[in-house]
């Protein structure tokens, strides 16, 4: 005769979803005081302002499509306009910066503008 302490794989299962849904929630709960409190912050306008100086973002037309200017991709486009090729026309280098500002903890927190 089986002992009714014995619980079958399905009900073991069936607890382990029931806790994993409880720490979803529980994140969810978390994620909505987080915004509350950027809420809150954002009513004091106390933000930084960051701003990219010479960030150049330019466009060049290959064949039918327009891509970033890349000094490293584009260099003979770059030599026939007489322009350096060592330019400024470094999209990595401002993606970058953009990545990091939107993982800092100021933005985070709701801060960053």
């Amino acid at each position: 005769m089986p002992s009714t302490n014995k619980r079958t794989k399905q009900e073991q299962q069936l607890d382990d979803d029931d806790n994993n849904n409880q720490d979803k929630f529980q994140t969810i709960q978390n994620d909505e005081s987080l915004i509350n409190k950027a809420k809150k912050v954002k009513s004091t306008d106390k933000r930084l302002i960051v701003v990219l100086e010479q960030a150049n973002l330019e466009t060049i037309k290959i064949g039918k499509v327009y891509e970033l200017l890349n000094c490293d991709r584009h260099k003979n486009h770059l030599l026939k306009y007489k322009r350096d090729p060592n330019s400024n026309a470094r999209p990595d280098i401002t993606h970058q910066c953009l990545l990091m500002l939107l993982d800092s903890p100021l933005n985070r927190a709701g801060l960053l503008q």
